[in-house]
């Protein structure tokens, strides 16, 4: 196929949903994206650009824009050769080492500027720094095109693109055996195959999980907790649903980072593996325990975001190959921890085993908006084998972030040596005191479920409450 002549094709239904939320978004956000960066050598600067020239070429979701045509949003790929994929040179090498971060952040913000063009893009930029010791390469994504796995697919190739133009080879990769397109026609062939069958299933599984989020029981919590009174910033009413919306919609987020390592964290591992369960099981559970301990609700709603990788094809793909979940979890104080984290676990993998992914609330008709307003917390779980290990994360401090459009988002990324947790939270709901004890208390339930996984779901939450008052 001739790469140089432009390609339309449809979206997948996912990424229409995806794209007019962005478009509702950007009024109070800019555009997210991924960043992949790698610190090459001094002397090679056309195996870099030969580097990128090729790395484009295999990828035709790096060359995708969106443009309405005929009052339809459409999927357009542009040719490699196009200008707007041109690598850009940036000299810093008169910048001074502490500023360095504010200089190339400001070249981040113009790129992301850009990005907000959805249906002229570009929606990659290749930005090339010099350094006095050697060149920082930067490549951003917007996250249309790109998810977390598809982060870890670029850092990966480039290193082996470049390592063997490097040592005057070709690289040996692995041809792709789907493109975004073919991706794209299979999900929404499948779609539509089964809708009703994933409408009625979902409508069943959410009955009675139609509770309005309510900042209230985290606030009393709180309060006993600290033996105070109720913190007197944020809402003091539970709000109905325009108003809820509205404030969730807010930019005004933060966010605050922590970790688990060393022994805890292999007290941790180990407890899971012995009970037969991956590592994100276990968290998720832990989660749903800290949230029933917290809130003093018998039902929880958690939504999860999914990559969509069962399909050995799909795990060369770059692009944003997401769905989603929800976890309605009753508690029941009889059960064991270790009855709750099967449960769980089953949960999850009734969903994923059978395709029951969400890519589109309104394609299934479910009401995602008033969805949204009844969940107490949204978790997004995955492997982060980056450039950035665990070790380099600002722990401890509360740190301006995007809207997050839940009351509170816990983003949890595993490493072999720790987990790194970024608790994500709109400030009009809670306050940072809040976030941190909330932090302390999730920590408590984590020991209780190393301790013993056949300790009752009720002693566990009476001792978590008699710790709070001897706090």
């Amino acid at each position: 196929m001739d790469k140089s002549i432009i390609r339309i094709a449809e979206p997948s239904i996912g990424q229409i949903e995806y794209l007019k939320y962005l478009q509702a978004m950007s009024v109070v956000q800019k555009p997210t994206f991924m960043l992949v960066e790698l610190e090459l050598p001094a002397t090679d600067v056309s195996g870099i650009e030969r580097t990128v020239a090729f790395f484009l070429e295999r990828h035709e979701s790096l060359r995708t824009v969106f443009p309405v045509i005929g009052g339809e949003i459409r999927q357009m790929v542009l040719p490699a050769t196009d200008k707007r994929f041109q690598l850009e040179y940036v000299d810093v090498t008169s910048v001074d080492d502490r500023d360095l971060f504010d200089s190339r952040k400001e070249h981040f913000e113009k790129a992301a500027a850009v990005f907000a063009d959805i249906e002229n893009g570009p929606l990659v930029k290749l930005l090339l720094f010099r350094r006095g010791n050697g060149y920082r390469f930067s490549l951003l994504l917007h996250h249309i095109i790109c998810d977390e796995w598809s982060r870890a697919i670029a850092r990966q190739e480039l290193i082996v693109i470049y390592q063997s133009f490097s040592a005057g080879e070709e690289p040996a990769l692995e041809p792709l055996a789907v493109t975004l397109k073919d991706y794209c026609e299979q999900q929404n062939k499948w779609l539509y195959r089964n809708k009703q069958e994933l409408t009625d299933f979902w409508r069943s599984r959410l009955q009675g999980f139609d509770q309005a989020f309510d900042i209230n029981g985290f606030r009393k919590m709180y309060a006993r907790r600290r033996n105070s009174i109720l913190p007197e910033r944020g809402v003091r009413h539970m709000p109905g649903d325009a108003e809820l919306s509205a404030i969730l919609d807010r930019p005004d987020a933060s966010a605050y980072t922590c970790i688990l390592s060393g022994a805890f964290f292999r007290e941790v591992k180990s407890a899971a593996a012995g009970n037969n369960h991956v590592l994100s099981t276990f968290i998720y559970t832990s989660f749903i325990l800290f949230l029933a301990i917290y809130t003093g609700k018998k039902k929880i709603l958690v939504p999860a975001l999914i990559a969509d990788r069962y399909l050995p094809d799909h795990r060369q793909l770059i692009g944003c190959l997401l769905g989603s979940l929800y976890l309605p979890v009753t508690i029941r104080e009889h059960s064991t921890i270790r009855d709750l984290t099967e449960e769980i676990d089953g949960e999850m993998a009734d969903v994923i085993g059978n395709k029951r992914l969400i890519f589109s609330h309104n394609f299934l008709q479910l009401p995602g908006d008033r969805l949204r307003n009844c969940c107490d917390m949204y978790i997004n779980y995955f492997n982060r084998q980056t450039e950035l290990s665990a070790d380099r994360y600002s722990v401890g401090q509360h740190e301006e972030a995007d809207a997050i459009h839940y009351p509170i988002y816990a983003m949890v990324m595993e490493y072999d040596d720790a987990l790194v947790f970024i608790w994500k939270y709109n400030k009009y709901l809670f306050t940072p005191a809040m976030i941190e004890d909330m932090v302390v208390c999730y920590r408590e339930v984590l020991r209780y479920m190393v301790s013993d996984a056949d300790k009752p779901v009720r002693e566990m939450v009476e001792n978590c409450r008699v710790d709070a008052l001897a706090l």
